[in-house]
């Protein structure tokens, strides 16, 4: 248990340093927009993964169709 606690202290900065650091460095280069993350440009469909669910429900429904039109030429 003393060992990982060592381990988990055992950080270069301070919490109060490492703020400082960050600070400094948006301040030299001129703002963090190199650090954005890709999905805030994305569209919300995107986000949630709605245009995926799509294609997966249609190719569900449209395998359940044929299936039925199937078994109903084949029962004829």
């Amino acid at each position: 248990m003393k060992k990982l606690k060592k381990l988990l202290k055992d950080e270069p900065m301070t919490g109060l340093e490492k703020a400082v650091w960050w600070a400094e460095y948006v301040i030299r280069h001129k703002g963090t927009r190199h650090l954005r993350s890709p999905t805030v440009d994305i569209p919300w469909y995107q986000y949630f993964l709605l245009d995926v669910v799509v294609v997966i429900l249609l190719t569900i429904l449209l395998t359940v169709v044929l299936l039925i039109r199937l078994l109903k030429l084949y029962q004829e």
